[in-house]
């Protein structure tokens, strides 16, 4: 059976058995973001579950694919936010430095 497709929180649902209501179950509808935060809360490594499930043998491969996708979905002008104004410049010159070997690095793994 494929779960329908509701909003994230609770939803209430009728239990029949020969046509007449046993019972009402609460099912808890997540968003997506919501339910990786849950199942990572259950596990009792959440670095080494992640690794294991998108295949990197090291950690430091996982966290450069996450600095790549947080700084590739993080404007110039919000990143450089947290720079010092005089650095500002340099701060975009280096992300885009960074983002086009990061793209080459992970094409060719």
């Amino acid at each position: 059976m494929k779960a329908l497709d509701f909003p994230a929180g609770p939803v209430y649902v009728n239990v029949y058995c020969g046509g007449v209501v046993k019972t009402i179950a609460q099912i808890e509808y997540y968003t997506t973001l919501e339910e990786i935060e849950h199942i990572l809360r259950k596990v009792a490594d959440p670095i080494a579950f992640t690794c294991q499930a998108f295949r990197f043998s090291l950690v430091e491969k996982l966290d450069d694919v996450l600095t790549f996708l947080l700084k590739s979905k993080i404007s110039t002008y919000e990143f450089s936010q947290f720079q010092s104004e005089g650095h500002h410049q340099q701060a975009i010159s280096e992300g885009e430095y960074w983002k086009s070997n990061q793209i080459r690095k992970l094409k060719s793994d």
